[in-house]
């Protein structure tokens, strides 16, 4: 499914089920709520656009639960179809782009590279997959 604008299409509320293989081939679970909050740059309204992202749940891993969050900024230009997602430190995360349905991106954390793959699925599901 193709997107428009990939911000206005994020904004609202998601359902998050995460399945987490580890390396060693253990098991987690996370499912909670994201919540995806638009803000606006009050000096120069016309030249960005950004959501707050945050998401709360609950973690199960090796029989035990606990809670876990997440929070992200999520920047575009006016024109833009794709977005910018930073840490909340404003640190580069990946760059997401779903006009064409589906995205790929790496990110570095040290010596660790994460490949994310994003498709959307309908107009309330996305997958997204971590290697």
């Amino acid at each position: 499914m193709n997107v428009d604008d990939t911000l206005e299409f994020l904004l609202g509320r998601w359902s998050v089920h995460r399945s987490i293989v580890h390396a060693d081939g253990r098991h987690a679970t996370f499912r909670g709520m994201g919540v995806f909050t638009v803000q606006r740059c009050a000096y120069e309204p016309q030249r960005q656009r950004w959501a707050h992202y945050e998401e709360r749940g609950s973690l199960r891993f090796d029989g035990s639960s606990s809670s876990a969050t997440r929070q992200l900024d999520y920047t575009s230009g006016p024109e833009d179809r794709g977005v910018n997602i930073c840490f909340s430190d404003v640190r580069h995360f990946i760059s997401l782009d779903l006009s064409a349905g589906s995205w790929v991106d790496r990110h570095l954390c040290v010596a660790d590279l994460y490949e994310i793959s994003t498709r959307v699925l309908s107009p309330d599901v996305i997958e997204e997959r971590w290697v």
